[in-house]
């Protein structure tokens, strides 16, 4: 598994070599701009998505706590400051991961 990257507008156009193309005229590509623009991700999502990778990777078969993903995925300051519901979800995932692997 490679570098996880967020899902977005200007990434995806950047990565088909057509970011120039897409920004200047939008009008005519209706259906990829429809479509690039379905793709996108919020940035809860993608911590979500990065706390679910980290748990699966890196403490595949650990006993693992919130302050230690906290820590190693960089999610803490989201956590902290309680930016989204990350902090819950996080909570709810290593209760789960904890779950499956020590019944």
């Amino acid at each position: 598994m490679g570098k996880m990257i967020k899902r977005s507008y200007p990434l995806v156009s950047v990565l088909l070599g057509a970011y120039y193309a897409f920004k200047c005229r939008k009008d005519l590509y209706p259906l990829t701009f429809e479509y690039l623009n379905s793709v996108n991700e919020s940035v809860n999502d993608f911590q979500k998505c990065r706390v679910r990778n980290v748990l699966v990777t890196k403490f595949k078969n650990q006993e693992v706590t919130v302050s230690k993903i906290a820590e190693v995925d960089g999610v803490r300051q989201f956590i902290r400051e309680g930016i989204g519901d990350i902090g819950e979800c996080v909570k709810e995932m290593v209760q789960i991961h904890n779950g499956k692997n020590f019944e």
